[in-house]
């Protein structure tokens, strides 16, 4: 097979989605299901160059998003696709291209890397910044005339916290393996005094912040569901 030699300018985004299934209870309890071995993995980037023919010739040399080549980052190489059709912006002068950019989206066709087994002791590191959260009871509230009547539906609130996370590379490399061990197993979360533990979301999308090839950190955002 080929390997995709265009070289991603800028931030690099990696996005992990697991597709687990969740099953709701009239009492707004959830049960998950695994339905991956390992999640879905997406990377997102911009490139850029003077020969647009030779990404179009690549991309059409593989029929879009039908036939596989090798993609390096991070030191891995991995079996990927492209995920969506290709859409070249195009810097003219005279009529002539001069330049190009281009958005690429390339789906791993399935991950090479092992994680660890998960653990509810694993701790999940704290966000930086605000944070928002949401307690809710989804206290049934029906109007009757001039009154309403309110009936409890559980016994203890539903809650969540919205956060952003950021760090340099081998924070970066944790949260990743902590996503990709946890897929809606329990971890620990430190909060505000308290020791929770929470639920990553299904999908997870992690901001590489590079300088010239190297990854020097990252940024990622994550609405967390508290279970304890």
């Amino acid at each position: 097979m080929e390997e995709f030699r265009f070289t991603p300018y800028g931030d690099v985004s990696i996005t992990y989605e697991w597709n687990s299934k969740a099953m709701s209870f009239e009492d707004y309890t959830k049960q998950y299901y695994r339905r991956r071995v390992r999640a879905k993995k997406t990377y997102s980037f911009e490139i850029s160059g003077l020969d647009l023919a030779a990404l179009v010739k690549f991309y059409n040399d593989h029929k879009g998003l039908q036939e596989p080549f090798y993609f390096t980052y991070d030191g891995i190489t991995e079996v990927c696709y492209f995920a969506q059709a290709i859409n070249p912006k195009c810097k003219r002068e005279n009529g002539i291209i001069k330049a190009y950019s281009c958005g690429v989206a390339l789906e791993v066709d399935h991950q090479l890397t092992n994680y660890p087994t998960a653990q509810e002791t694993d701790v999940l590191p704290g966000p930086y910044g605000d944070t928002d959260q949401i307690v809710d009871w989804h206290t049934n509230v029906v109007s009757m005339g001039q009154r309403s009547e309110r009936m409890e539906k559980q016994v203890k609130p539903t809650r969540t916290i919205t956060g952003k996370w950021s760090g340099l590379k081998p924070e970066r490399d944790k949260m990743i393996r902590l996503f990709n061990s946890h897929c809606r197993v329990p971890l620990t979360f430190r909060y505000n005094g308290e020791t929770l533990k929470v639920i990553f979301p299904d999908k997870l999308e992690i901001k590489d912040k590079r300088e010239l090839k190297n990854i020097i950190g990252y940024e990622c955002q994550m609405e967390l569901e508290v279970v304890d």
